[in-house]
């Protein structure tokens, strides 16, 4: 009688291993989403706050030039931002300034449907990751991307 010289894996070794990587792949892929998620929201956050200091700087810079004036608002394709921040462009809203050193920001990521919705720079780092995604196609209540 001859050996079989037996050289690899039979059909049902491999379809086991294609079976394991499957229930890992299946049980990996909701906690990377979620930190996929995560990330982005938080990611999010810190450009809030980088728009908001853009808005600080200029409001600041006007102020020692000497043309501050009446200016209490700023939508992000507004020029007067542009020097102190680059703005990514699916981005839409403003920032006002309400009373001496207090600026709130209204702001959309158009792509990702987040919203922060009037909060100042303290208020962002504190926001959960269900305040920003609005899961929805209509803008939170209160929430204007224009000045007026």
């Amino acid at each position: 009688m001859r050996k079989l010289n037996k050289k690899g894996f039979t059909l049902i070794e491999l379809l086991a291993v294609i079976v394991i990587l499957a229930v890992l792949i299946l049980l990996a892929l909701p906690n990377v989403l979620r930190l996929m998620n995560n990330a982005k929201i938080d990611s999010f956050k810190v450009e809030a706050q980088t728009i908001l200091s853009a808005a600080e700087q200029a409001y600041t810079a006007n102020l020692v030039s000497g043309t501050a004036g009446s200016t209490k608002c700023w939508v992000y394709n507004d020029t007067s931002l542009g020097d102190y921040v680059d703005i990514k462009t699916s981005y839409e809203g403003k920032v006002v300034r309400e009373g001496e050193g207090t600026f709130k920001i209204y702001l959309h990521d158009k792509s990702n449907k987040y919203y922060i919705n009037g909060k100042d720079k303290n208020e962002i780092s504190s926001l959960n990751r269900t305040d920003i995604y609005i899961n929805t196609d209509e803008a939170p209540s209160g929430f204007s991307t224009t000045c007026s």
